[in-house]
């Protein structure tokens, strides 16, 4: 850049400063942020569709020349824009490797699964086979263990001519034999009641628990980087999208649901007063849900995002 126009700028801008920045915002309507911004050329704190009209406003209402400011600001944009670019060509390389690591471990991941549901059935159903109250056998076993008493006790009646008490005896013996049967029916009855009642009583505690965890709602979620960084941001309940490149808080609306991607892992999430750290020089993938905050791999990112890396 020619000095003597450097010169020129510095002193248009020097020009400025002196006349004050609440006087130039009350005279201008720009707002105080935006000409302090402008002033001391902090291009990343305007908004790119916004400060060149800014900027024209000032030449026109105090006769000065910002040409070169405005070059610089371009220059500036278009450097954002390679940067930008290279982010994206960076991620998606990285998307590709991960993404092939993942259908690897998803093939684990299903064979492990199966393992387990297998493994557990097999135990489920031991168990419950030691646990089943063993049943008396049945009256008719009992009648043809019976059957050669029966016709003991007959010889004995052609004999003895008391037909009557032997067959109060039998009697008394199949009256014993069901109230067994009874009395352990009963049993089995007892024992499935006690074990819905507890059933039941887990079922509305979870219920409680569910209907405690729904009243919690969330105020505030703040993404705080710890150096420069790019972010995008998916809400999805319309699948409208943003992104920021800067090294300022990021504030979000903790009542939506939404995704979040980044250029790399150095930041912290406050969600009211609680913080998630993250240092990880990778880029990371989160779902913020129901009020729950969590980590999630490419695949998750893209089902969730209707098939789409971002």
């Amino acid at each position: 850049m020619d000095k003597k126009k450097i010169n020129t700028l510095e002193e248009n801008l020097k020009k400025l400063k002196e006349i004050g920045i609440e006087k130039i915002s009350v005279n201008t309507h720009i707002t105080e942020p935006n000409i302090e911004a402008i002033l001391n050329r902090e291009f990343e704190k305007l908004n790119p569709t916004k400060a060149i009209g800014f900027v024209k406003i000032l030449e026109r209402e105090y006769g000065v020349d910002l040409s070169e400011w405005k070059k610089e600001f371009k220059a500036y944009r278009e450097q954002i824009k390679k940067e930008q670019e290279k982010i994206f060509v960076a991620v998606s390389d990285e998307e590709e490797e991960r993404e092939a690591g993942g259908k690897l471990l998803l093939i684990i991941g299903i064979v492990a699964l199966i393992i387990i549901a297998y493994g557990t059935y097999m135990f489920l159903n031991s168990h419950s086979s030691q646990n089943t109250p063993k049943v008396p056998k049945s009256n008719i076993s009992k009648e043809n263990e019976l059957k050669p008493e029966i016709e003991n006790e007959e010889l004995k009646i052609s004999s003895n001519s008391k037909p009557n008490n032997t067959l109060q005896e039998i009697n008394k013996t199949e009256s014993v034999e069901i109230n067994e049967t009874n009395e352990t029916n009963i049993s089995i009855k007892e024992q499935n009641a006690t074990q819905n009642m507890e059933n039941n009583q887990t079922i509305q505690n979870q219920n409680e628990n569910n209907q405690t965890s729904l009243k919690l709602i969330h105020e505030s979620f703040t993404l705080s980087p710890r150096s420069r960084i790019w972010v995008g941001v998916i809400y999805l309940d319309n699948f409208k999208r943003k992104q920021f490149l800067t090294d300022q808080n990021i504030t979000l609306d903790a009542k939506r649901d939404f995704l979040i991607v980044t250029g790399h892992g150095k930041f912290d999430i406050f969600i009211d007063e609680e913080k998630y750290h993250y240092n990880d020089p990778f880029k990371i993938r989160l779902l913020y849900k129901n009020q729950n905050l969590e980590k999630i791999d490419a695949n998750t990112f893209k089902t969730l995002n209707r098939g789409k890396s971002w």
